[in-house]
């Protein structure tokens, strides 16, 4: 059984980030809010924070800058520190822009967005935004594979190896050079990859192809395949994501200790790939999918 760090948090702290004033509303997130207000309720800490990410960050009694900025990605040594939010609204985006607030994706009702922490007064006054929420880190879980699954037995049914198909995986980054993530002519079935946690400002898929991000570093197949893409290079945290990746669309090549090769593959085994190497916080994960469904079509277009 995994071992839990019990951590007995302060009923309220006050933490060294700059205090604006107080708000209090119900279209705000609690926790948000007391963020806001520079007092942190240890009750909402734990119900937002996990056990497994208490294990990493939590591991003393004080609420502490760096498990603001693991879990919710706050420097709070700014002065007027930058905030992701998922806004829940009703009407014009542009109102919402125009105090300042930085809009990314835009699903439905549902947009992600970055602001000063000063500016939250402002957005929650707009009669357009019915709902704030400070985005959480989201976490890497995986307890099942392809034989949980019977993705062998599938396959030799169907004939189905996800040829002309297309796996996208959310994750913390991936191995590039890992053989089950090349073809057989040793280039990568890996088509982009967008580097969600460190922004080339000449890379960025806004740069590149006028996506809305304006953050993170995209490659393509060729950057990989001449080595110019620098992801993966230094492989520490990559695991989980190429243990996923390799569940999903690994084809075995990599397959060692005297075992032949192709044995142990994953769901999709000739699939070709996109990865987004992500902060996992949950607007950056919409912000992914956003930029996923905008790669998909292009792909399929392709003459």
């Amino acid at each position: 059984m995994q071992k839990k760090i019990i951590a007995t948090l302060l009923s309220y702290l006050l933490v060294p980030i700059i205090v604006f004033g107080q708000i209090q509303s119900a279209k705000v997130d609690p926790l948000l809010t007391s963020i806001y207000n520079g007092r942190i309720s240890s009750s909402l800490l734990r119900k937002t924070v996990s056990s497994s990410l208490q294990d990493m960050y939590v591991t003393d009694p004080n609420v502490s800058n760096s498990t603001l900025s693991n879990c919710f990605g706050i420097n709070v040594n700014d002065n007027d520190p930058i905030i992701s939010v998922i806004i829940n609204y009703e009407g014009d985006v542009q109102n919402i822009k125009n105090i300042g607030v930085t809009v990314y994706s835009n699903i439905g009702n549902m947009i992600t967005a970055r602001l000063p922490l000063s500016k939250l007064p402002a957005l929650e006054s707009l009669t357009e935004v019915k709902g704030v929420s400070l985005a959480r880190l989201m976490e890497s879980e995986l307890d099942v594979s392809d034989a949980k699954v019977s993705g062998s037995h599938g396959r030799k049914v169907s004939g189905l190896t996800g040829k002309n198909v297309i796996v996208a995986v959310i994750d913390n980054g991936i191995d590039i050079n890992h053989d089950d993530f090349k073809n057989p002519d040793g280039t990568t079935r890996i088509l982009y990859i967008w580097d969600q946690s460190v922004t080339s400002p000449s890379q960025t898929p806004k740069a590149i192809s006028g996506h809305a991000f304006d953050y993170g570093t995209e490659w393509n197949a060729s950057q990989i395949n001449n080595r110019s893409c620098t992801i993966g290079q230094n492989l520490s945290g990559y695991g989980h994501g190429t243990h996923v990746t390799g569940i999903a669309a690994g084809n075995g090549r990599a397959t060692g200790n005297n075992i032949p090769a192709n044995k142990y593959v994953g769901m999709a085994p000739e699939a070709d790939i996109i990865i987004v190497k992500s902060t996992l916080s949950a607007s950056n994960v919409i912000d992914a999918l956003t930029w996923i469904g905008e790669i998909f079509p292009k792909e399929y277009t392709k003459s």
